[in-house]
């Protein structure tokens, strides 16, 4: 119990210290840990965007550039859903995707869409 009590003084005294050489690796390792959890909550929040990406991945072969343009478009699910609303709802132009290609992205985003709500 002694040394479990000495412990929490030493974590409170580190934590309420603002000299320089223990306030910068503090601050730093904060930010480290913020960095983390801030990363791991995103990807439980875009699930639909992790899947998709996968799921095209998988079944296309893509080229480099269409690989960076699907990369760019599936980093979070309102991306997801605006790029299906864009080029498969609207039918509007993709420069990367098109023809065939382009109807089978969207069969994978209307399946995943459906499938997530």
């Amino acid at each position: 119990m002694k040394n479990f009590f000495i412990f929490v003084v030493i974590i409170l005294a580190l934590l309420s210290i603002d000299h320089e050489s223990i306030k910068k690796p503090r601050d730093e390792l904060f930010a480290m840990f913020s960095d983390k959890m801030s990363e791991s909550t995103q990807l439980q929040k875009d699930k639909l965007a992790k899947k998709v990406n996968a799921e095209i991945k998988a079944k296309l072969k893509l080229k480099e550039k269409e690989r960076i343009h699907l990369d760019e478009n599936t980093q979070t699910d309102e991306k997801v859903r605006a790029f299906h609303k864009r080029y498969c709802t609207d039918r509007d132009l993709n420069q990367f995707f098109y023809g065939d290609k382009l109807r089978q992205v969207c069969l994978i985003m209307t399946t995943e869409i459906a499938a997530h709500n």
